[in-house]
């Protein structure tokens, strides 16, 4: 067994529970949101880039790959959306008219998960 890959797995499994809680508890509980997002989505983002660094050099795979290359466009992207809908998720919690914040925060945390989807498909089938 890989450690270093399970725990990309384990650090981008954790991340999209995070996101969907978040997506999923912004409207009835901004506070929760804003801490899932800080307390678990960040960290596991970080876990899962690190252990796919280690991966990567342990394998001396090739950025030119298109998955790998997939994988760095989908993370970069959605590392700027969570700390987008994690700045949302803040600004919601402390404002009483913040509607659009929460909405705004629930679909950037869904489209970070959609990415990551694109993501999985491109490692597991691994085209090019």
């Amino acid at each position: 067994m890989n450690p270093a890959l399970f725990l990309h797995i384990l650090g981008a499994g954790l991340l999209v529970g995070a996101l969907l809680t978040a997506a999923v508890t912004v409207r009835t509980s901004s506070r929760l949101a804003f801490k899932v997002l800080v307390l678990a989505a960040l960290p596991s983002y970080v876990l899962m880039r690190i252990a796919a660094e280690i991966v990567r050099s342990k394998q001396n795979l090739d950025d030119e790959v298109a998955w790998i290359g997939i994988g760095y466009m989908t993370s970069e992207t959605g590392f700027l959306l969570l700390v987008a809908a994690t700045i949302t998720a803040y600004l919601t919690q402390k404002r009483t008219d913040a509607g659009g914040l929460g909405k705004a925060t629930m679909v950037m945390s869904l489209l970070v998960v959609a990415l990551y989807t694109v993501a999985v498909w491109a490692m597991t089938t691994k085209p090019l």
